[in-house]
């Protein structure tokens, strides 16, 4: 009896600390912009490996009532074939390797999410539990997000995250639950709760102007009014209903209003949300589409590598206005990262969890109990599913994380009909035992892999802090031990960089010894091909070595890969032609780019403005030294125009005089 108690008590234990680390992630990335950082990175692979340890101790001699179907309906099985995609794609045939296989990792970790949750999460409280913190973390991210848009005077709010469209897809998701639930939530406390929190997540959702999360909510919004039509369509309903619309209309203008400061601009949402912007976005995301469809198009079979889009786009973008990180569809950004095989597994996944999900709700709907949060999650999930057909959700993993952990949570429910059940002990299914042993190597790689991450990035950060008070060496020999444990492409030029500028300090860079940092380059390349700025900062270390020839060739290879976004190696190259006094060939270089971009007019964006000033600068040089001040003159002038105060550009005119 005592054994018995302490078995009990330990499994209570173990579950508790799956459903702690469950709602720390929820509430964690949330607040992290939404976005990766590999802090949080660090922290979230680390946090996989107890994940499976408990759960596979919970799973020990556990008796499990498992649904006897087709192991072709099994998401699990589609899971498994992405994730073994995902891997030889990002090992063997991925142009940018390390950027592949760091998000591998993440989607692994994904994965071992989903499949913990499915495995150990059957008791319907913790599915109350978690669809409560859910909410909870998306009332309080909606608080920030409208007291920081009534602070800031901007059109769109976007909160603490990315931006405001990351923000919109995660508004999505909680707008959904929220509103199932306030018509079908038995109690009254909790109906309130989620009254309260529908109409501050409505506010926040509508305040982020998110086309697509607007538009993916039709579908799961029709749903629910079929679904829930005796609850919501009656006299006390409609009512209810028609006065928070007003005041959810009365609360946004008067958000806009303090965040505006003018009754009038506050009104002029309609502004914001014209047919033109409309069309603009939506012609955006079709070109990126389109590349994606290009891409996918010439890489069928395998794609090429997860995470390269955004080095790969610059060789099939279809205009000059932005160079995007993401398609705006996961599902196109799959079949162009990971191929045919890629994809097909993908949407063999998907289509077998919603199948699943649409089961544990009609084998639950006569439950008033579980089948309002059944069908509040589905339609969450749901919603998630149509949202990635039109933006980026799914890359930020305060968004993603609440696909994973929902969908897991939704299949640990399903344990098919009564006809349907089998009571096994350690039922060995196939795909059970090869999930597991996958999951096992995984967890300990990603063990390993978080423990390097965290100690490089320790080193990194402590290695910019030593930069920014002037110890450049100190700075190069932390940049340096942080590549050795994660030997990052971004790190690597950062090293390289101080590297650079240690030499320069010391005025030796004739005789510095630049063979190490050559060979991490060198390496870095080798596995990463397509990152132009490897090569870009390869050939900065051979022009302040004097080898003009070498460093002309990686500058020209950079420009190969990236032939438009970064002027900045334009810039390089012609330079490196103006130092060795061929300006012919330097005004051609600079000429060609600029050409590109047609108009000083064309950006606003400050990084890319100061570049074209370069530019401009350094085209006007040429033509001073030929001897055409006129000309000379129109370009300083252009500079200036870019960039204001430009004193550089400013001395040269005066030398013109």
């Amino acid at each position: 009896m005592i054994l018995e108690k302490l078995s009990l008590n330990i499994s209570k234990f173990r579950q508790n600390v799956l459903l702690g680390i469950f709602l720390f992630l929820i509430v964690a990335t949330s607040f992290f912009s939404g976005e990766w950082n590999n802090w949080l990175v660090s922290i979230f692979l680390i946090l996989v490996f107890p994940l499976i340890f408990y759960s596979l101790l919970l799973l020990k001699d556990s008796k499990q009532e498992v649904a006897n179907e087709k192991i072709y309906k099994s998401p699990q099985l589609y899971l498994l074939l992405f994730i073994i995609i995902g891997l030889i794609s990002s090992l063997f045939f991925s142009f940018v390797k390390y950027e592949s296989l760091h998000y591998f990792s993440l989607l692994a970790s994904y994965a071992v999410i989903f499949w913990v949750a499915s495995k150990t999460f059957r008791n319907f409280f913790r599915v109350k539990t978690v669809t409560f913190v859910m909410v909870a973390t998306a009332v309080t991210a909606s608080l920030i997000n409208i007291w920081m848009f009534m602070s800031d005077s901007s059109d769109r709010a976007g909160g603490l995250f990315f931006n405001a469209n990351a923000l919109g897809s995660y508004l999505l998701f909680g707008i959904v639950i929220s509103l199932v639930l306030v018509f079908s939530e038995q109690n009254r406390k909790l109906k309130i709760f989620y009254g309260f929190a529908s109409f501050l997540i409505a506010i926040s959702f509508f305040l982020s102007l998110s086309y697509s999360g607007w538009l993916s909510l039709i579908i799961p919004l029709i749903i629910m009014l079929v679904v829930l039509r005796r609850q919501i369509f009656n006299k006390k309903s409609l009512v209810k209903i028609l006065i928070i619309f007003i005041l959810l209309l009365t609360a946004a203008f008067l958000f806009r209003y303090i965040s505006l400061g003018d009754a009038s601009q506050a009104l002029k949402i309609y502004e914001t949300i014209t047919p033109q912007n409309v069309e603009f976005s939506f012609s955006q995301r079709l070109n990126f589409m389109q590349s994606a469809f290009d891409i996918f198009r010439d890489n069928i079979l395998i794609g090429t590598g997860l995470a390269t889009y955004q080095d790969i786009y610059p060789q099939y973008a279809q205009n000059i206005l932005e160079q995007p990180k993401y398609v705006h569809n996961y599902y196109l950004q799959t079949a162009a990262e990971l191929g045919l095989f890629g994809i097909l597994s993908l949407l063999g996944f998907v289509i077998a969890l919603l199948i699943k999900i649409y089961r544990i709700i009609r084998n639950n709907f006569n439950d008033q109990i579980q089948k309002p949060y059944f069908l509040s999650l589905g339609l969450g999930v749901l919603a998630l599913v149509i949202h990635a057909l039109f933006d980026f959700g799914w890359q930020f993993p305060a968004v993603f994380l609440l696909f994973w952990i929902t969908g897991g949570l939704l299949v640990a429910q399903d344990s098919g009909h009564e006809s349907e059940k089998q009571s096994v002990k350690n039922k060995r299914h196939l795909l059970d035992i090869s999930f597991k042993a996958l999951l096992i190597i995984i967890s300990l790689g990603l063990l390993a892999r978080g423990i390097t991450l965290f100690m490089s990035q320790s080193d990194f950060d402590r290695g910019l802090a030593k930069q920014e008070t002037g110890q450049t060496l100190a700075a190069a020999e932390l940049y340096e031990r942080a590549i050795s444990y994660d030997p990052s492409p971004y790190k690597i030029r950062t090293y390289s960089q101080s590297v650079i500028n240690l030499a320069r300090e010391t005025k030796k860079t004739d005789s510095f010894d630049f063979t190490n940092t050559e060979k991490i380059l060198l390496n870095s390349i080798k596995y990463n091909k397509l990152d132009y700025y490897l090569y870009n900062q390869l050939g900065t270390l051979y022009y302040i070595q004097g080898k003009v020839d070498e460093a002309q060739e990686q500058y020209k290879t950079a420009i190969i890969y990236d032939p438009i976004f970064h002027p900045n190696f334009y810039y390089d190259l012609a330079w490196l032609n103006f130092e060795a006094g061929d300006y012919g060939q330097s005004m051609n270089i600079i000429t060609q780019i600029l050409n590109e971009y047609g108009s000083t007019s064309v950006t606003t964006n400050p990084n890319l403005a100061t570049q074209l000033a370069f530019l401009h600068l350094l085209l006007g040089k040429n033509y001073s030294v030929t001897g055409d001040n006129k000309a000379a003159r129109e370009q300083y002038l252009l500079a200036l125009e870019l960039r204001p105060n430009f004193e550089l550009a400013i001395e040269e005119i005066e030398k013109l005089y």
